[in-house]
């Protein structure tokens, strides 16, 4: 597979190299972080429903879970579960 002309395995072991040379393992988990990836798209406008109905994804990056989402509260509330696992 190619991103942007880079083949991933080249630059994994590009990014490898460059955290072992910075003392970090690669295999090594963030336990004091969380990312995560948020998409949001306009699924019906005003002008067509009267209302914008909004529609999106979020994906939490360690794990790979992905919840599809009608609302902001949607994406709230799946960060605040992952935020307050962390913190146990």
């Amino acid at each position: 597979m190619t991103v942007r002309g880079i083949k991933c395995g080249r630059f994994e072991r590009h990014l490898s190299l460059a955290r072992a040379r910075d003392g970090v393992r690669m295999n090594q988990v963030e336990t004091d972080s969380q990312s995560f990836i948020v998409k949001y798209w306009l699924e019906q406008t005003i002008q067509e429903t009267g209302h914008a109905i909004w529609r999106g994804h979020i994906t939490h990056v360690p794990s790979g879970d992905r919840r599809y989402l009608n609302s902001l509260n949607d994406a709230i509330t799946f960060i605040t579960t992952y935020l307050s696992m962390a913190e146990r």
